[in-house]
């Protein structure tokens, strides 16, 4: 429930001996959903909204440690906006609040960085592992981007991702396990791989391309 709202009983089944979860729709959560992508999406953006639809959920309960928890999407659907120095930053006549709590979210981050780094490395718990594991697919992405104070046309731009992979390379690799430093790597390898992608900027037309990246 930390992402979702809003759910409704009609719309969640679950199968506890299949380790199974599926959920019809769903409203995500913003603020949590916004601080998991913060490293993902690009400086200046703001998540407003999102939706999901054909949610499941695979969860090997007697391998959780050996193997990948996997997260099927069919769609999801957001809204994100942009904002600028020149609009809306400390260049405009006005401020808008997404940048002081920008510099909010910097200054905790540093925090936490700091205090991690002075306690030194922790344990992993079992929700750590499943976290580490897990593999993400997503049929269809379709999200939009309008600026901040409506100063140019809504939206400026619209994407549609089909066919994204997200998750270790390796779904095999032990969970629960202590690496040395020149290992960790190994422990933490992810692949992201897109099958493709079209974007569409405000008045101009659709711009199609396969993809594939790993990383």
């Amino acid at each position: 429930k930390k992402y979702l709202h809003n759910l409704q009983d009609r719309h969640i089944h679950v199968d506890v001996r299949r380790g199974l979860i599926q959920i019809d729709q769903a409203t995500l959560e913003v603020g949590p959903l916004a601080q998991l992508l913060d490293s993902v999406i690009p400086p200046g953006w703001e998540l407003r909204c999102a939706e999901a639809r054909g949610i499941r959920l695979e969860m090997p309960w007697k391998e959780l440690r050996r193997r990948s928890t996997v997260l099927c999407i069919e769609i999801v659907s957001a809204t994100f906006v942009q904002h600028s120095h020149g609009f809306c930053g400390a260049s405009a006549p006005e401020q808008c609040d997404y940048w002081t709590a920008a510099a909010g979210r910097r200054r905790t981050a540093d925090f936490e960085t700091y205090a991690a780094a002075k306690d030194g490395p922790s344990e992993m718990t079992l929700a750590d592992a499943v976290s580490t594991g897990l593999q993400m697919n997503v049929d269809r992405l379709e999200f939009q981007v309008e600026r901040c104070r409506g100063r140019a046309p809504s939206p400026i731009l619209a994407a549609d991702v089909q066919d994204l992979f997200w998750g270790p390379v390796d779904p095999r690799l032990q969970r629960m396990t202590r690496y040395a430093a020149a290992e960790s790597a190994a422990s933490s390898s992810r692949e992201l791989r897109v099958g493709a992608v079209s974007l569409r900027a405000a008045d101009a037309p659709a711009v199609s391309a396969a993809a594939h990246g790993a990383g």
